[in-house]
């Protein structure tokens, strides 16, 4: 599973291993191949960064920074800085040397300086970086205070969990009465702004990071205190202009990914906000932004339906069918992988079953050889050895129970997937309809069928399709029956009471009276053979209701209605005594409840 965090940190940990002889290539192979997945994961780029730094290629971490640092992370900004400040020494390069590392902390701030929780590690560093400085002379020093009371001004305007520390060492160190009174208004409203944010996320951990999509209470915990961040930033207390508030929005939006990056509701409701933006001229369209969000949630969560449907979906809005067809078929990829295993595995076990049954039936049959030995040996009378030959053996009975109720619970899970695989074959057929045509769409219903786990489903889907299609052509239900009919053939479909009422309702929506009768009468017999068979006969009931319902409904003769009900009656009269059987009261009940469950009968 490319996704198992822990299987890479496995290797990660070989990686930062001194002891090993590494191999660069393997190396560099290792770290993209997980942050083609995991792009966002802010710890392993600046791991891949600091082992390049440490081999001093400093070629190859150009390199690399020039890929990752638009990810807002206040861990990777700093280790730029520290290797900006290497290749940048003020001893051998003066002021050029010094100018470029002060212009990338300001750059550096711009990108991350909003950081709530963790910017004063930035801005400490800048600071500190400043004080080292040494003028020498009154214009340098005076150029120093007047970036330190530029950078501050700016700092105790941010909310920050340490703005308080800050506006003391402004006010301090490098700020006059003017600078104190022009900036304290600002000041205030930050500081009631992070004063209610830190007692909303106290509660956060931000050493917290998801390892795989489990959502323990852990995750859940987190991705509420995340959601109230979000609702408190779009309130705009700050009252910033809109794109201001859109870029702090959207920071936090990154922070909740990075720590929940398994969570697919978190990249949908990203995507949705970004495609709420307006687009700007200087920038690749909020549109295509929204659907890169996604694609890159795909990486991490690639059986997630509502990242894959919505990618589809807004593929599809710009005509980008090719692309659409691409993330269906992905999807279909992923879980199909799944459903295979499963299946390997169930036959698997069946192939152990198969060897234990041999060798038990051996086994057994050496143990009753050597006990009819003893019998003649010993002269016992022919009752005991009756007894001997009869007597059943448990021996390993629980491993043979073992395989079989993992047998049912992999078929239970294979099943799952069979009606996942088909749920998306049933979306991919209605977009080939709107895209192609519904002649088209008849390719994708091929090939579900082709499927082996494939659920009826997907006949119903087809069936609705071609008859709300050729409705106005032919203006008959010809090819839908023939496709539910196709569906009656397969016994695991016209035993299914779920399909059965779908095609049952169908019949009756188009006004087909005398094929659901036909379609009752034999549904009847089918589950008849079932009950004799397993003694269950709720498949029987849900169909008599059902049906009982519906010649309620648009039947004019009461006679009918009255005949189904003694038939009803007739066939559960052995359950009288049953205290979930069905009295002639509660017959009449579920016949006069009407459309929204309102039921006069109880109640009066």
């Amino acid at each position: 599973d490319p996704t198992n965090i822990e299987e890479w940190n496995k290797l990660f940990a070989k990686v930062d291993d001194d002891s090993i002889e590494q191999d660069e290539n393997q190396v560099n192979y290792i770290f993209e191949s997980y942050l083609s997945i995991f792009p966002n994961d802010y710890d392993i780029w600046d791991r891949y960064v600091k082992y390049y730094l440490k081999a001093k290629n400093y070629k190859k971490v150009e390199e690399i920074f020039k890929k990752c640092l638009n990810k807002r992370s206040i861990k990777l900004w700093k280790t730029y800085l520290y290797f900006l400040q290497l290749i940048n020494d003020t001893i051998t390069g003066g002021a050029t040397a010094r100018n470029n590392v002060l212009k990338a902390f300001d750059y550096a701030l711009m990108e991350i300086g909003i950081d709530f929780l963790n910017s004063e590690i930035i801005v400490d560093e800048y600071v500190d970086y400043l004080n080292k400085w040494t003028g020498i002379n009154e214009t340098e020093n005076n150029e120093k205070l007047k970036i330190k009371q530029k950078l501050m001004k700016k700092i105790v305007k941010i909310p920050n969990k340490n703005l308080q520390r800050y506006w003391e060492y402004f006010t301090e160190n490098c700020a006059s009465k003017t600078d104190i009174s022009d900036n304290s208004s600002d000041y205030l409203k930050s500081k009631l702004f992070s004063i209610n944010l830190s007692n909303l996320i106290k509660n956060l951990d931000d050493d917290y990071k998801q390892t795989n999509s489990k959502m323990d209470l852990k995750s859940f915990e987190q991705l509420k205190i995340f959601q109230q961040w979000l609702e408190y930033e779009k309130k705009n207390k700050l009252e910033l202009p809109q794109d201001l508030l859109n870029y702090r929005i959207e920071y936090c939006y990154l922070q909740a990914l990075y720590h929940l990056r398994f969570i697919p509701e978190l990249w949908l409701e990203y995507s949705k906000f970004k495609a709420s933006l307006p687009s700007l001229p200087t920038e690749i369209s909020s549109h295509q932004q929204s659907i890169n969000i996604l694609k890159d949630g795909i990486l991490s969560n690639k059986l997630s339906f509502s990242l894959s449907f919505q990618l589809a979906e807004m593929y599809e809005q710009v005509n980008d069918f090719e692309n659409s067809k691409k993330t269906y078929e992905n999807l279909v990829e992923s879980l199909t992988k799944i459903y295979n295993k499963l299946e390997f595995q169930i036959e698997d076990l069946f192939k152990k079953q198969e060897l234990f049954n041999k060798s038990e039936e051996e086994r057994l049959k050496n143990k009753r050889q050597k006990e009819l030995a003893e019998i003649e040996e010993q002269d016992i009378n022919e009752e005991k050895s009756t007894e001997i030959l009869n007597e059943k053996i448990p021996e390993n009975f629980e491993i043979k129970i073992n395989n079989q109720f993992e047998i049912e619970k992999l078929k239970k899970e294979q099943e799952l997937y069979g009606r996942s695989i088909t749920l998306v074959y049933s979306n991919y057929m209605r977009f080939f309809k709107r895209s192609h045509g519904y002649v088209e769409a008849r390719k994708i219903f091929a090939k579900c069928k082709k499927f082996q786990g494939h659920t009826w489903h997907i006949y119903y889907d087809n069936a609705i399709i071609e008859y709300y299609s050729n409705l106005k052509e032919f203006k008959e239900p010809k090819i839908s029956i023939k496709i539910f009919e196709l569906a009656m053939k397969k016994s695991k479909f016209n035993l299914d009471i779920n399909f059965i009422l779908k095609y049952l309702k169908f019949l009756i929506d188009i006004n087909d009276l005398t094929n659901a009768k036909v379609l009752f009468e034999n549904s009847l017999k089918n589950f008849e053979k079932i009950k004799i068979e397993d003694g269950k006969n709720s498949k029987i009931k849900k169909l008599f209701k059902f049906f009982l319902k519906i010649e309620n409904l648009i039947d004019n003769d009461l006679n009918s209605i009255k005949s189904l009900e003694e038939r009803y009656l007739d066939y559960f009269q052995n359950e009288k005594n049953d205290e979930k059987s069905d009295t002639f009261l509660t017959l009449i009940e579920d016949r006069f409840e009407d459309h929204d469950h309102f039921d006069p009968i109880k109640i009066f």
